[in-house]
């Protein structure tokens, strides 16, 4: 059975490009969470505790999932040491199908699995893609609904590059 948020993003569909929205910082409390990847390798987010994280829900059914994917690609080569990327696939499709797309785009980040738990503080989501940017420490600091771009996530991570 589908989660009922999954259900909803489906009938109405993902976000379009145009849509650009929200900036909110999370709390003070640290997060965590653990997810399997496609190869059933467990993956906690405070095992890069020392780095920014950006979490990234998409669906390969999602075009602005689709088209975002290369931005995040390239920020994971460039920012690799300081930065990691991890996408989680929500949706509910074959691993074989996630990998096959994983592998189109060349994604070079962990692909994660969501669950039936929801994943709080992350959940529930207003649509996809949407993107979380957790400093070093563990603490959510952006939450963004529709598409980043290299540029817009670079801000984040590196503010000396603006």
């Amino acid at each position: 059975m589908l989660r009922p948020l999954l259900r909803s993003i489906i009938l109405t569909g993902c976000l379009s490009s145009s849509v650009i929205s929200h900036a909110s910082a999370g709390g003070n409390e640290l997060v965590d969470f653990q997810l399997l990847d496609l190869s059933g390798q467990k993956h906690a987010l405070s095992d890069y505790r020392d780095r920014w994280v950006i979490i990234n829900f998409w669906a390969t059914w999602c075009g602005p999932c689709i088209k975002e994917i290369p931005e995040l690609v390239e920020l994971q080569s460039k920012y690799r040491t300081t930065v990691q990327v991890l996408g989680i696939n929500f949706e509910q499709s074959t691993t074989n199908n996630i990998r096959r797309y994983g592998n189109q785009l060349d994604i070079n980040y962990p692909i994660l699995r969501i669950t039936d738990e929801p994943l709080v503080p992350f959940e529930p989501l207003k649509g996809l893609p949407t993107t979380f940017i957790v400093s070093p420490e563990g603490k959510i600091i952006h939450r963004h609904l529709g598409p980043m771009s290299y540029e817009q996530l670079k801000q984040w991570i590196d503010p000396a590059s603006s």
